[in-house]
């Protein structure tokens, strides 16, 4: 049986006295109402043995409630009509240059500065170049890092940086 340790329940299962509907108590001065009945894979009972989901899931959907930072990254590629594609839509037969945009959004009414966003690219990409950022970069490896980036308040800014698929001959492939 999982518990709601940091929350009032408001309603629970009858079959067993799970809490499905509860107001998570430290909320840094907001109110968050945690509603468990979100479709979300594996959902509360997955917790009990170690599962993620539900807890990336409201990570995900109150992150705006609770930070001043919001950071996410979206993967643009525009692909030939006739490719041969993965799963992600990345073309495997041929080199694809794909883009990675990463939005930094300021929520709070306050001005930020010195934001630092490291970006890890993994083994099978090939990093290519940066075509939009602000603040300083450098590259390490597979490590980007883009630093001292200042947001007014309410505002958001783009990086974008390109990666590219290795040849299809290369050892990457087998």
């Amino acid at each position: 049986m999982v518990t709601i340790a940091d929350g009032n329940v408001i309603t629970r299962l009858n079959q067993d006295d799970r809490p499905v509907y509860f107001q998570v108590k430290n909320a840094n001065g907001g109110r968050i109402l945690c509603n468990l009945a979100l479709p979300t894979v594996g959902g509360f009972l997955n917790l009990q043995s170690g599962g993620e989901q539900l807890q990336w899931t409201f990570n995900a959907i109150f992150s705006a409630f609770i930070s001043k930072l919001d950071v996410t990254r979206s993967v643009f590629n525009e692909l030939p009509t006739q490719a041969n594609m993965g799963n992600n839509s990345i073309s495997y037969d041929a080199v694809d240059t794909f883009e990675v945009h990463v939005k930094i959004r300021n929520l709070s009414n306050s001005a930020l500065s010195g934001i630092n966003i490291v970006e890890n690219v993994r083994e099978y990409f090939d990093f290519v170049d940066v075509t939009a950022s602000q603040g300083s970069f450098s590259q390490s490896g597979k490590t980007l890092e883009f630093n001292d980036i200042s947001l007014g308040a309410n505002s958001e800014i783009e990086i974008i940086y390109r990666l590219s698929t290795p040849e299809a001959g290369s050892g990457m492939h087998e």
